[in-house]
């Protein structure tokens, strides 16, 4: 990010990403309760939660949807059930939170910082810059990156040919790490010599979608497949996300 304040909002966006994700893999989990018990990753002892990291509540359609073996909750600075509360908070005003978006004068969300406005801090975390310094443009914040053990997924959403992020986690992390990109021809990638990163000509989509009959004449145009979260993680066979980490822009991480 170019100021302070931009950093700070990429950092509310990261911390509520985190959690999302921590909670969306959960439910990914329970619905496959015996590969899941199998692969499921799970925290030594010296890196257990307490009792008052568990979370349930009354309103709630699935009491179990906090993630407790979140690998990142040792970095955060609330215990889960705290972000939790706040989190549902957040959402019970979801619909506020876009009308007042919207009536942002610049309706038109561009690249600007404004949308990140929406997002509140929720107690901030230990967090780590991965693929560069802090504030700049391919540098990105992660919230407990130095706390994740082995064995752990990492899916990095858009690359461009470009692979700081993923060499500097590598050294920082014991990950398996997939970098998705379907832009360009599959020719114009290549993946740094490393047999934790495996990379996939293929973006990430609403839908399931084949390759384009035409080749792609810019690096940018679409040349490879799009396939859904679901398809990525049962080809690859991958019950849990540790890490998720989207860069990507125009038609890259949507549905052709």
């Amino acid at each position: 990010m170019s100021s302070g304040r931009g950093n700070q909002r990429n950092l509310r966006f990261i911390v509520l990403s985190t959690f999302l994700v921590a909670m969306a893999m959960l439910q990914v989990m329970l619905s496959d309760s015996t590969t899941a018990g199998k692969q499921t990753h799970t925290l030594k002892d010296a890196h257990s939660h307490s009792s008052s990291n568990s979370y349930t509540t009354s309103n709630s359609s699935n009491p179990n949807r906090l993630c407790t073996q979140n690998q990142y909750a040792n970095g955060l600075k609330l215990p889960l059930s705290d972000t939790a509360r706040l989190m549902d908070q957040w959402l019970a005003n979801k619909t506020l939170h876009e009308k007042t978006l919207m009536e942002h004068k610049d309706t038109t969300l561009a690249h600007t910082h404004a949308r990140f406005d929406a997002f509140e801090v929720m107690g901030g975390c230990e967090f780590d810059c991965v693929g560069g310094e802090c504030r700049r443009d391919e540098s990105k914040i992660a919230c407990g990156v130095t706390a994740v053990e082995a064995p752990c997924v990492v899916y990095s959403i858009g690359g461009n040919n470009k692979w700081a992020f993923e060499k500097d986690l590598l050294q920082k992390t014991p990950c398996e790490i997939h970098t998705f990109d379907c832009t360009g021809l599959r020719e114009r990638f290549h993946k740094p010599d490393n047999d934790r990163l495996h990379f996939h000509h293929v973006c990430l989509g609403t839908a399931n979608a084949p390759a384009p009959k035409t080749p792609p004449t810019s690096p940018s145009g679409i040349g490879g497949e799009f396939w859904t979260l679901e398809k990525m993680q049962k080809t690859l066979n991958h019950t849990q996300i540790d890490l998720f980490k989207m860069d990507i822009e125009g038609e890259c991480g949507s549905e052709k």
